[in-house]
């Protein structure tokens, strides 16, 4: 990463805090992200669908919806393909730290998460917004238990690239970190993979959804990252599942969790892995996996 002190990544993000209160009893699992995404992804296409067909592929509508381009991550540039298969979506979202157990809610009780948009996304905050409120009204998991959504919009921001000189991190793996090497799933926390994968992650979301070339040296990262030591881990593999409407069947999600301690990080590197408190990294990032937090103790 060559880019000087101070420097902005090219990518304009907008925060949605969300608190959810229960209207009726609600029951989460465990991990919520893909839950809270399907809900707010199946309002998101009541409220936008101009035809009514029931799938979105070979829709003539495809090319100019507002939910298309917002929630499947499809191109809006015309020099890019109608449909990129392999596109991150312009969202992140955050769920809660992960327990291990499901959440239930009684009326009255909250719970939060975030979602994070990046760039232009074919949808204004305020539709966002709405299809986050028509989801909790429509009834959340498979009991469809009720919640009234608040949501706190932020101004746009930029992530600052600042960091100088080597310090001792703490990285917070606060939801299952999914990453491989050499196509396997690592059971540990690999600073080099990590790094190399967020480092992919961040310019393609730049590349879709910037307004400017990435700033990131993927070489220099990658030599950085090599130097850094661990200085100690507690981490866990778990294990849960997700429910696919697409699929109609459950989906395994296996990763790492907890948190470890490296020593003498660049700034370079703090600058990027902070990036994963917004974007995440890994398999299923968009849904809210691979959330990761750095705090610089001391």
């Amino acid at each position: 990463m060559n880019a000087p002190v101070g420097t902005e990544l090219p990518l304009s993000i907008t925060t949605l805090a969300v608190t959810l209160t229960a209207f009726d009893p609600v029951r989460l699992p465990a991990f919520a992200g893909s839950t809270l995404r399907g809900a707010v992804g199946n309002a998101l296409r009541r409220l936008r669908c101009s035809t009514g067909l029931p799938d979105c592929d070979g829709c003539p509508a495809f090319d100019r919806c507002g939910y298309t381009q917002a929630f499947l991550g499809t191109s809006a540039g015309p020099d890019r393909p109608r449909r990129l298969a392999h596109a991150s979506p312009p969202y992140t979202l955050t769920p809660s730290r992960w327990t291990g157990h499901p959440l239930y809610l009684q009326p009255g009780e909250t719970t939060s998460f975030s979602l994070q948009l990046l760039g232009e996304t074919g949808l204004s905050a305020a539709a966002w917004e709405a299809g986050i409120r028509a989801a909790g009204l429509a009834g959340l998991a498979s009991a469809r238990g009720r919640a009234t959504a608040t949501v706190a919009t932020s101004h746009p921001w930029r992530p600052q690239l600042r960091s100088t000189g080597p310090r001792t991190v703490r990285l917070h793996l606060r939801t299952p970190l999914h990453i491989t090497k050499d196509r396997k799933r690592l059971g540990h926390f690999d600073v080099e993979a990590f790094t190399r994968r967020l480092a992919s992650r961040v310019e393609h979301l730049v590349d879709l959804y910037g307004e400017g070339p990435s700033p990131l040296d993927h070489a220099t990262l990658a030599a950085l990252a090599a130097d850094v030591r661990t200085a100690d881990a507690d981490l866990a593999v778990v294990t849960d599942h997700r429910v696919s409407d697409r699929q109609g069947r459950a989906i395994p999600i296996t990763g790492i969790v907890g948190t470890v301690t490296l020593a003498d990080v660049p700034g370079p590197l703090r600058d990027l892995w902070r990036l994963a408190e917004t974007l995440h990294a890994g398999k299923g990032a968009p849904m809210g996996l691979g959330h990761v937090t750095l705090e610089e103790p001391g």
